[in-house]
């Protein structure tokens, strides 16, 4: 017997190893019995310890991708990671939301990779602050938390954030032994999870696998 199961879909890049990326994304929607969708913005040279470099696919090479998926699958929740630009990610919430006007976008805002390579130095405050308006979440890490409310001209705290959307910042870049995770709702209210750090192990692609969890358990509860 045929058994019907929810969607997602992965935005993000191609990661050979497997650690990060779209590959990592549908790993983990299999986990929770999901079927994940992909459409790739870039190819990245690398392996689990190593970032050589990347080639960014452009936007309308995505689209080609994208628009297929959308016409045969009823997609309610999106996950987007590396992307090359605002402007792109622009692009891509303003078609998904018109294809779906209720549809929760999880952006994990990729800046730099764990090996220390960068992605985006400088971003737009107007730009950042409208996309922002239309995501259902976003996953910053500590770092990723501090430029971005940088670039909006608040305070380092992720609570500022959460003015314009829903934010889960991730703990684990912390000095501390302790990985604290806190929820910050646009509601004002805010949930906090702890657990002790894992010594000697330095993993890429968590994020990516966090956010990918988050989009298949509200795609299984929406189902």
């Amino acid at each position: 017997m045929k058994v019907n199961r929810p969607f997602i879909l992965t935005i993000a890049g191609f990661d050979p190893s497997g650690g990060a990326g779209i590959l990592a994304d549908c790993k983990t929607a299999e986990a929770f019995d999901v079927t994940c969708l992909a459409v790739t913005t870039a190819v990245t040279y690398q392996n689990e310890t190593n970032f050589v470099g990347l080639k960014w696919l452009s936007l309308d090479n995505q689209l080609q991708q994208l628009q297929p998926l959308l016409d045969l699958y009823t997609i309610e929740v999106v996950k987007i990671g590396l992307i090359a630009s605002l402007d792109n990610l622009s692009s891509l919430v303003s078609i998904l939301k018109k294809y779906n006007a209720n549809i929760k976008i999880i952006w994990d805002p990729i800046l730099q990779a764990s090996s220390g390579f960068e992605f985006h130095r400088q971003l737009d405050a107007a730009k950042l602050k409208a996309v922002l308006e239309s995501i259902y979440l976003i996953t910053p890490n500590i770092p990723e938390m501090i430029q971005l409310t940088n670039c909006l001209g608040l305070d380092a705290k992720a609570e500022n954030l959460s003015k314009y959307t829903n934010v889960l910042l991730k703990g684990g870049h912390s000095a501390t032994t302790e990985a604290v995770d806190t929820l910050f709702l646009t509601n004002n209210t805010n949930q906090s999870w702890s657990s002790t750090k894992l010594s000697n192990r330095d993993k890429h692609g968590t994020g990516c696998m966090l956010s990918a969890a988050i989009a298949s358990g509200l795609a299984t509860q929406n189902a």
